[in-house]
C-alpha cells in the first residue's frame, strides 16, 4: 500500500483547509505517507496549536484528523508510546462526508495508523561520545538491520542526520533520538546535551 496522497489531493486540502487557517493540512498528510512509503519520518509536520484552534472552529471533523495526526508523528518519535486506536467506522464515514476536498481521508488515516502502530521495537540506540555543545560530532548508531532513518524529536536541542546519524549540539536540553528501519524496526534514545 502506498500512502502518500496524490499532488492533486495535496492542492485540494490545501485549498479547502485555507478558510480556516490550516493552509499547509494537505502538505502535512502527503509528506506523513511519502516518509513512511520511503521508511523515514519528517518530524516538523505536525501541527501548531493555531492550526487546532482554528480547524476546530470550521469543522470538528478536520480538527479530530489533525490532532489524530500530531499523535502519530509524536508515535514515530518514541515508539514506547501506546498505539493509536483508529477512527471507528462511524468516525471513518463522519470524516469522509464532511471533508468534501477529499472523502477518503479518514480511511487513509485509519491505513497509516496502522502502519504506524505495526512498527516493531528494534535494537537499541549507541551514541559513540558525548553530546556538547560546541564539541566533537556525536554519532548514533544500532545493530539493526535495512537501511535507517534518524531524527530528533527537538532541533532546537540537537539536529541528526537522516541518514547518518551524525548529531550536532545546539543547546543545553534533551531530544529523543529515533531511527525508522526500511523494515519496519524502529527506537528511541534519550540523549543529553551539554553546555559548552
Amino acid at each position: 500500500m502506498a500512502y502518500k496522497i496524490s499532488d492533486a489531493t495535496k492542492a485540494k486540502l490545501n485549498t479547502c483547509c485555507k478558510i480556516c487557517e490550516a493552509t499547509e493540512f494537505g502538505t502535512h498528510l502527503q509528506n506523513l505517507g511519502a516518509d513512511l512509503d520511503l521508511g523515514s519520518t519528517n518530524l516538523s509536520e505536525k501541527f501548531v496549536a493555531t492550526e487546532l484552534t482554528a480547524l476546530g472552529k470550521m469543522c470538528e471533523a478536520n480538527k479530530a484528523i489533525a490532532t489524530k495526526f500530531n499523535l502519530l508523528v509524536d508515535k514515530l518519535l518514541d515508539v514506547t508510546k501506546a498505539d493509536i486506536p483508529t477512527f471507528t467506522a462511524a468516525e471513518v464515514d463522519n470524516i469522509n462526508h464532511s471533508c468534501f476536498a477529499f472523502s477518503g481521508i479518514g480511511t487513509v488515516l485509519n491505513g497509516i495508523i496502522a502502519k504506524i502502530n505495526a512498527n516493531e521495537i528494534g535494537a537499541e540506540i549507541t551514541v559513540d561520545i558525548a553530546v556538547v555543545v560546541g564539541g566533537a560530532t556525536a554519532t548514533a548508531s544500532t545493530t539493526e538491520a535495512g537501511t535507517l532513518a534518524w531524527s530528533s524529536s527537538d532541533a532546537e536541542v540537537a539536529t541528526i542526520v537522516e541518514a547518518t546519524g551524525a548529531i550536532t549540539a545546539i543547546a543545553a536540553g534533551t531530544t529523543n533520538i529515533t531511527y525508522l528501519s526500511s523494515t519496519g524496526m524502529t527506537n528511541t534514545k534519550a540523549v543529553t546535551v551539554a553546555a559548552e
